[in-house]
């Protein structure tokens, strides 16, 4: 990720926080992710809200299945213990496996 980007990720939470503006923003490059948080418990729990519904309008699958797919393919990044290999070339090989993943088939 790009210096540029990063530095204004964190520029953007500096002033939020100054101006006691809750934010929930998380940006992610080839791997590399950078998340800024600010406020409180109520704020951002506000913040995933309204995450929540915009991904439930632009996602294919429901928002549980998508998170609970990546926070597993996050455990298992972290853990150097790959299992599962995707190849993705178009936007249909990603529908599928998707929708393989939501499906439950690679549930251990």
């Amino acid at each position: 990720m790009n210096r540029k980007i990063r530095s204004l990720i964190k520029e953007l939470g500096n002033e939020c926080e100054k101006e006691k503006i809750p934010l929930l923003c998380t940006v992610s490059d080839e791997g590399e992710a950078i998340s800024s948080i600010q406020g409180n418990f109520e704020d951002v729990a506000f913040c995933m809200a309204i995450q929540e519904q915009k991904l439930i309008e632009v996602l294919p699958i429901s928002v549980e299945k998508v998170r609970q797919s990546a926070v597993s393919a996050l455990k298992e990044a972290r853990s150097d213990s790959h299992q599962h290999t995707f190849v993705i070339e178009n936007a249909e090989d990603l529908q599928d496996i998707l929708n393989r993943i939501a499906s439950g088939e690679f549930d251990e």
